[in-house]
């Protein structure tokens, strides 16, 4: 599968070698408000681990995630210019990650309104301990029921186990607004969980862990 950094990258990309990303965020910013051929290639470098793994947990098992992140580095790429400060870099490349997260599980949301049979994505690949992969499902089916900021909300908190100003920073709202989404998030997906002993009990740890 062709990276995001190579389906971004402007033409002669391919060609131009790029060696692990080992500046800091200073130097990084100002590769990339110069532009050029490896400015895709590095910023891809350096964050795909964090963005891949943000947007796997707000989307759970997804076919489409691929896709999802490449939107994400299409966004980071088109803004990053209005970063001004080195140190916000890595925390604004995730607010954009989480949110475009946001926007596809809106998009979904919509189309379940006009589509009600439409089939959830499949957990992707077949890898794995096949109980593990059962459980996932069970976590992400009472998650889709949730609203999406809320949904948003549950993961940053419980699964990425940011604290609360980073979640609110992340969902670009107020620290109270963070808090009362999760508070929400917290009794609906408690009570979406309470007919599985399991998925209760995965709940139960983590929100007290």
């Amino acid at each position: 599968m062709t990276s995001p950094a190579h389906r971004l990258a402007p033409p002669g990309a391919a060609n131009v070698q790029v060696l692990p990303w080992a500046g800091d965020d200073r130097e990084l910013m100002a590769l990339l408000q110069r532009g050029g051929a490896a400015a895709a290639a590095v910023v891809y470098d350096r964050f795909a681990s964090d963005v891949h793994r943000v947007v796997a947990r707000c989307l759970g098992p997804d076919r489409e995630r691929e896709d999802v992140v490449h939107d994400a580095f299409v966004q980071i790429l088109r803004g990053v210019g209005r970063v001004r400060e080195p140190a916000a870099l890595r925390g604004w490349v995730m607010a954009v990650a989480v949110n475009t997260a946001r926007s596809e599980l809106r998009r979904r949301r919509l189309r379940r309104l006009f589509w009600s049979s439409e089939q959830a994505p499949d957990v992707e690949g077949g890898h794995g301990d096949p109980e593990a992969r059962d459980l996932l499902r069970r976590i992400y089916r009472r998650l889709d029921r949730l609203g999406t900021s809320e949904r948003v909300a549950f993961v940053l908190r419980f699964v990425e186990r940011h604290e609360l100003v980073e979640v609110a920073r992340l969902m670009d709202c107020s620290l109270a607004t963070a808090k009362r989404r999760i508070a929400r998030a917290s009794e609906q997906f408690a009570a979406l969980a309470a007919d599985d002993p399991e998925v209760a009990a995965r709940f139960a740890k983590a929100g007290s862990s």
